[in-house]
């Protein structure tokens, strides 16, 4: 089986290019909470001074985060970029941390950390991640987000070389698959079968895919999961 060669690649999407997916929603949360508090006096109106400058702040760390690494020869001179990885990720994680400090006290605060804890992850910190995730959800507002992030912690946890760590990871995974009402239920499903199946136990994956296909082969966002799934079921019935 070629797919076995590399199984980690495959199943460790680990959810990060899907946070650049999440960023329009993050910012309709934070606008949200703006207009609910604009119009008011007193303690409101500053918590919606508050809210406005965690996002212009969150905007402009967005261009950070969005930044291209390219030689200075393929940029125009009046565009951000980086020279190297390195030097974009260290960048990135200082102006999230800065952030997240400046703006505690805001709504978006959590979504400070959750970028902060991304860009640990490409500096190959995985466990100062964790631990930044973790803090992000104790505190986030939006409930799909943070069922949405849930998976990525999970995620995380189990790519995580402390046994402690990938235990609780995978416990959470269940049971964000268990529970049909939560919005982030597919994904957990589909990652328990990739889990499963990096682990060779394919009875295993074969359950949860077989669930996994049966309530979401029409649901659109995951449609190339979908496929995936479908291939993998194929060769598992051989």
């Amino acid at each position: 089986m070629d797919s076995l060669q590399n199984p980690l690649t495959e199943w460790f999407e680990r959810l990060g290019d899907q946070v650049v997916k999440y960023k329009n929603v993050v910012i309709v949360v934070l606008v949200a909470a703006i207009a609910g508090g604009a119009g008011f006096v007193g303690y409101r109106y500053y918590r919606s001074n508050v809210q406005v400058a965690a996002h212009k702040d969150f905007m402009q760390a967005l261009r950070y985060f969005d930044a291209p690494v390219k030689k200075e020869a393929d940029v125009s001179a009046d565009q951000l970029y980086f020279a190297s990885a390195e030097e974009k990720w260290q960048k990135v994680a200082q102006v999230f941390k800065d952030g997240y400090n400046n703006n505690k006290s805001s709504d978006l605060a959590p979504m400070f950390q959750s970028f902060w804890a991304e860009a640990l992850i490409k500096q190959g910190k995985l466990s100062e991640a964790i631990d930044e995730l973790k803090g992000a959800l104790n505190t986030m507002v939006s409930d799909d987000l943070k069922q949405l992030y849930s998976v990525k912690l999970s995620l995380m946890q189990l790519d995580s070389k402390n046994e402690q760590e990938s235990n609780e990871g995978l416990e959470r995974l269940k049971q964000i698959a268990y529970n049909t009402q939560n919005a982030s239920h597919g994904l957990a499903l589909y990652h328990l079968g990739m889990h499963a199946w990096t682990n060779k136990k394919f009875g295993e994956a074969k359950s949860y895919w077989q669930q996994f296909v049966v309530k979401f082969s029409d649901e659109r966002a995951l449609n190339d999961k979908v496929n995936v799934v479908k291939s993998k079921l194929d060769l598992i019935a051989v």
